[in-house]
C-alpha cells in the first residue's frame, strides 16, 4: 500500500492509485468500462429504490478509547486488504477518522474493478466485510460490536417487548444496589449490561443488547429511582422519601394499599422473608441466576450462528449447482464467469465455508445433521429464556414487596414490624 498521510483529522492509505489523482484515475476507470462494454454505470431503474453507485463505501467503528489512531488504521488497511483478497483489483482508499467521538474506518472504492467487472453490492458482501472485521479485532484482542438481536431469526427470541424496558431498569437498578457499597460501585455494576448516562442534570441508562433504543432518566422510573433516593438506599438500605402535607386518601388509594399489602405478604411467606436483609439475600440469588442464564444463552446464540452458516451454505450449493454445471459446458467460459459471477462467487463463498469447517457439501446426511442441530440448538434456546423471563418475574414481584414495606416503614418506622432488626 501506498504510504499514510494525514489530512486534518484523518489518517489515509491509497491503493491501486496515487493519492493527488484518485478521484481522476477513478473516472478513468469507469470510462473505460463503459467505453469497452457499452454499459453505463449510472442507469435508470423502474424501480425508484435501485440506483446505480459509482463509489461504495463501508464503515468499521471501534469502542471508545479502546484503539488508537495508528492501531484503528493498520486494522482498517488489512480488513480492505483480506476483503478484496486475490480476486479483482480495487482502486480504494481507507481513511481513519482520529478526532470524532470514537475513532472509525471509511473504506471506499471504486465500483469497478481492474478487469473491467462491477462490484455487486449485495447483504452477502457486508456480511463478509463484517466477519473478517470481528475475525481482526478478535485477533487484536478488542471488543465485538454486538448485533442487532431482532435483526433476524437466529435471535428472534433476544427481543424484548419495549413496554417491559423501564421495569428492567428498575429490577436491575435494585439488584445493583443491593450489591453496591458506593455509588461509584453501584454505577459500575450498572454498566457490564447499560450505557450509564452521568454527565449532564440527570442520570440515565440504555441497555446494551435488549434493544433499547434511548437513553432512560431515572427520575422518571420513580421517587425511589431518582440519583439521590439510589446514593441515600445504597448508604443507608432503605430509602425515606421526602415527607409532603398528609392528604385524605380516596377508597380507591386505600383499596389498592390494602391489595398490595395482602400480595406483599403472600411473597414474604412463600420466600420465607422473616426480616428485611432476607431481601438482599434473595435478589442476589436471583440475580447470579439471571446471570447465568445469559451466559448460557449467549454461547448458545452464537453456536447457532455458527449451525446457521453451515446450513446456509448447503442452501447456497443448492441454488447454484444448475449455473456451476452449466459452466462446464459453456463455450465461451469468461463471458458466462461475467454474466453469471453474482451465483458463481455465491457457490464459490459456500463451498469455502463447509471446507473450512471440514465438511463434505455433497453428503447430504450432513446437511440433515446439522439442520437437525440448529432446530435442537433453538429449542434449548426458547427454554433458556422462558426461565429468564420467569426469574425476572420473580426477581419484579420481590421487588415490589421489598418496596410496599419500604412504603409501610416510612409511614410507621416508629411502631416496629419486619423492618425492626432484632
Amino acid at each position: 500500500m501506498n504510504p499514510s498521510k494525514t489530512d486534518g483529522g484523518r489518517l489515509i492509505t491509497y491503493e491501486n492509485c496515487e493519492s493527488e489523482t484518485a478521484i481522476q484515475e477513478f473516472i478513468l476507470m469507469q470510462n473505460q468500462y463503459e467505453e469497452i462494454t457499452g454499459r453505463p454505470i449510472i442507469r435508470n431503474y423502474k424501480d425508484a429504490k435501485k440506483q446505480s453507485s459509482v463509489l461504495i463505501t463501508m464503515r468499521q467503528s471501534f469502542a471508545p478509547n479502546e484503539v488508537d489512531a495508528d492501531t484503528a488504521h493498520v486494522i482498517g488497511c488489512e480488513l480492505a486488504k483480506r476483503f478484496f483478497g486475490n480476486g479483482a483489483k480495487y482502486q480504494y482508499v481507507v481513511a481513519t477518522h482520529i478526532n470524532a467521538h470514537c475513532i472509525h474506518n471509511h473504506i471506499t472504492w471504486n465500483v469497478v474493478s481492474d478487469n473491467l467487472t462491477k462490484f455487486k453490492e449485495d447483504l452477502s458482501a457486508h456480511q463478509r466485510m463484517q466477519s473478517i472485521s470481528d475475525k481482526l479485532c478478535e485477533e487484536y484482542g478488542l471488543s465485538i460490536v454486538v448485533p442487532n438481536p431482532n435483526r433476524d431469526k437466529r435471535h428472534r427470541y433476544t427481543w424484548i417487548n419495549p413496554k417491559s424496558y423501564r421495569t428492567y431498569i428498575k429490577n436491575d437498578i435494585d439488584r445493583c444496589i443491593e450489591k453496591a457499597k458506593t455509588y461509584e460501585e453501584f454505577l459500575a455494576l450498572m454498566s457490564e449490561d447499560y450505557f450509564c448516562k452521568t454527565s449532564g442534570k440527570y442520570l440515565a441508562f440504555r441497555h446494551r443488547t435488549n434493544g433499547q433504543k434511548r437513553n432512560i432518566r431515572v427520575y422518571t422510573l420513580g421517587e425511589a429511582y431518582r440519583e439521590s433516593a439510589i446514593r441515600q438506599r445504597i448508604a443507608s438500605g432503605i430509602f425515606i422519601p421526602v415527607q409532603e402535607t398528609a392528604q385524605p386518601q380516596t377508597y380507591s388509594q386505600q383499596l389498592r394499599d390494602i391489595q398490595n399489602m395482602f400480595h406483599t405478604k403472600g411473597v414474604l411467606r412463600e420466600n420465607k422473608i422473616k426480616s428485611y436483609k432476607d431481601f438482599a439475600s434473595i435478589i442476589s440469588r436471583i440475580a447470579d441466576q439471571s446471570l447465568d442464564l445469559q451466559t448460557s444463552m449467549r454461547t448458545l446464540e452464537t453456536r447457532m450462528d455458527n449451525l446457521q452458516e453451515i446450513t446456509d451454505s448447503f442452501d447456497v450449493l443448492e441454488k447454484n449447482q444448475p449455473v456451476m454445471d452449466e459452466l462446464d459446458a459453456a463455450l465461451l467460459k469468461d463471458r458466462y464467469r461475467l454474466q453469471h459471477r453474482d451465483s458463481i462467487t455465491a457457490y464459490q463463498t459456500a463451498a469455502a465455508i463447509l471446507q473450512k469447517h471440514r465438511i463434505n457439501a455433497k453428503d447430504d446426511s450432513s446437511r440433515k445433521k446439522y439442520q437437525a442441530l440448529f432446530q435442537d440448538a433453538s429449542g434449548k434456546l426458547e427454554t433458556l429464556w422462558k426461565q429468564y423471563d420467569s426469574l425476572q418475574a420473580e426477581l419484579q414481584k420481590i421487588s415490589e414487596a421489598k418496596r410496599t414495606i419500604e412504603k409501610v416503614y416510612t409511614e410507621e418506622r416508629t411502631q416496629g414490624g419486619i423492618l425492626n432488626e432484632r
